[in-house]
């Protein structure tokens, strides 16, 4: 199967199992490469695919009363590739989490031990350096693995199918402990799929694994070649959670997005992995011989301006509510390529993720182009509209020295599109905004420091099928980072942070959810549920921190020879577990 890619390879975390976050990379370990303890059956949501399957666990786990033990076997006879020839072990699975908890490795790359180091007995400890070991993992035998949690934990069993709880040889991942933005060209497969040339490795000394002699499949700038695993038996695997068809993926970067889209069009390729431009997206939704190969599909993401709670006249809650009432979210969506892209957000998380069935508070679907008459309601209320008329009149409103409050964007197409409408919505309420287009995003917006006061290029997508993986990274103050900060509106910021920061701070405080969140974290079932809607409510109608103006579908568009034709709910992508190539079409 050959696709073009964005240069995902070449991010800032170097293809690190560990540390990857992005779609491309989920979808590429997940689905081919790697088999943590338990994963999906990589299909839609209506087709079981947010539900946690065994995988490298040869079933559900056994877990104690309490909740506090989650006791693993492993299935017999799963084999890492070649060279290393030899069976994946339940101390595979430890070094995983003793890497995840490496502060060098945090430092360097980055990971999210931050979903599991705060509920794992003794992780913390490691990480700190204070043990030379993981307390609450034991592995008695190399079928046998247990976890030992500090408190129950609704999400574990989730937490343990993302890729960076997937095995790791201990004598290949031991060599980038000190050095981890080199491993991944020698990451080692568990699963169907291996780089191309990995099995050539010598493995023997950690100075045989460096740059110059990284595998051939692997170039960071150019592609990703995987061949078929030939130490991967189907019949030890689950084989509801992939089919491996295809016997090699060839995946290169091609930063022009047009000529891949030409080329898919060709049947030179199977599949793109990038957002479709909207030009082609139009194309493919008007021509009657292209259409059967556009897909629409559930994206459980939310597109959103943030304000920043900390920045005047955004530390106003009226003006925050003004800015939710007024905003074109239908100009929006029309601009970047209109229903097809996803329909308009009525509140902060996904209806795919937590459904909220007539929830509207502020008449998006009734108003989705805005509603003037309850936006200046709402301004009139605050204390930046001196005389109450509707308008923000107050000088902050027309940003410093009255050149408009910087909006930071990306300058990636279709941002640049969005601004217009933007700056005619909160015009209409007094608001004077000027564009920031940058090409790192959350490099400039992402910077407290930066004091930046409205940002139009954020969206967020699940890490599972809950909605803890929105509020523990964008709306819990102890992950407000002093750069590459993803809680761009710095709900939960504290006086003492903010300093260590250089974040301003404004006399009144800042709204917090913290506590909140603690209740809903620590239930379950129903309850765990109706916790969270009841959280969605408070940060959509007390907190007002984003304007949500998208919840996204994912649109894909797949080349003639490609077959078996799947949709992943894990990475929200098409299903490189499931899917075939017909090579009769193959160009």
């Amino acid at each position: 199967m050959e696709t073009d890619e964005m240069p995902w390879i070449a991010s800032g975390y170097g293809f690190d199992i560990t540390a990857e976050y992005f779609q491309t990379t989920f979808s590429i370990f997940s689905d081919l490469m790697a088999r943590p303890l338990m994963s999906y059956n990589h299909r839609g949501p209506d087709e079981g695919g947010n539900d946690v399957l065994p995988d490298l666990a040869a079933s559900d786990p056994v877990v104690s009363e309490d909740g506090l033990q989650y006791t693993f076997t492993l299935r017999e006879n799963v084999m890492w590739q070649p060279p290393l020839d030899r069976p994946v072990t339940s101390d595979d699975v430890r070094f995983a989490f003793e890497r995840l908890a490496t502060a060098k490795v945090s430092a360097d790359v980055g990971s999210y031990s931050f979903y599991y180091t705060p509920y794992v007995e003794g992780m913390g400890e490691f990480e700190a350096g204070d043990a030379e070991e993981i307390s609450g993992i034991e592995t008695p035998d190399d079928q046998t693995i247990t976890f030992t949690l500090k408190e129950p934990v609704g999400h574990f069993l989730f937490a343990l199918a993302m890729p960076a709880a997937a095995p790791i040889p201990r004598e290949v991942g031991e060599c980038f402990l000190t050095r981890p933005y080199s491993y991944g060209p020698f990451v080692m497969s568990s699963s169907a799929y291996m780089i191309e040339g990995s099995d050539d490795l010598d493995l023997s000394e950690c100075d045989n694994l460096k740059g110059r002699n990284a595998p051939s499949g692997f170039d960071f700038e150019n592609h990703l070649f995987l061949d078929r695993n030939p130490n991967y038996d189907p019949e030890v695997d689950n084989l509801a959670i992939r089919s491996a068809l295809p016997d090699r993926f060839e995946l290169r970067i091609n930063t022009n997005s047009e000529d891949s889209y030409a080329k898919l069009e060709r049947g030179e390729l199977e599949h793109i992995h990038s957002d479709i431009p909207p030009a082609v997206l139009s194309k493919y939704q008007t021509n009657e011989s292209l259409t059967p190969f556009l897909y629409i599909e559930p994206d459980d993401a939310v597109w959103y301006l943030t304000m920043t709670l900390t920045e005047p006249p955004f530390d106003d809650v009226h003006v925050r509510k003004a800015v939710n009432y007024i905003l074109d979210r239908e100009g929006l969506i029309r601009v970047i390529g209109g229903a097809v892209t996803g329909v308009p957000a009525a509140h902060i998380f996904p209806e795919t993720v937590l459904p909220i069935p007539d929830y509207d508070p502020y008449g998006v679907n009734t108003t989705p182009e805005g509603n003037l008459e309850a936006a200046m309601e709402e301004m009139a209320q605050s204390k930046y509209d001196t005389d109450a008329d509707g308008l923000c009149d107050a000088p902050i409103c027309a940003g410093p020295n009255g050149r408009g409050l910087r909006l930071v964007t990306r300058t990636t197409d279709p941002f640049p599109k969005m601004t217009p409408i933007i700056q005619a919505s909160l015009e209409k309420i007094g608001l004077e905004i000027r564009e920031v287009a940058v090409e790192s995003f959350y490099g400039v917006a992402g910077i407290p420091a930066n004091t930046v006061p409205i940002t139009a290029g954020a969206g967020w997508g699940k890490d599972w099928a809950d909605p803890m993986t929105f509020i523990l990274p964008l709306f819990l103050g102890d992950s407000i980072a002093a750069e590459g900060n993803v809680a761009l509106s710095l709900v939960g910021l504290t006086e003492d942070r903010a300093g260590e920061i250089g974040a301003n701070y404004p006399a009144e405080g800042v709204l917090s959810i913290d506590d909140k969140f603690d209740e809903c974290f620590a239930l379950l079932g129903d309850a765990r549920t109706d916790c969270w809607v009841e959280l969605d409510k408070f940060l959509t109608e007390e907190v007002v921190p984003w304007a949500p103006w998208r919840w996204s579908t994912a649109n894909h568009i797949a080349g003639p020879a490609l077959t078996n034709y799947a949709w992943d709910s894990f990475p929200s992508w098409v299903s490189y577990a499931h899917v075939g190539v017909d090579t009769g079409k193959q160009v």
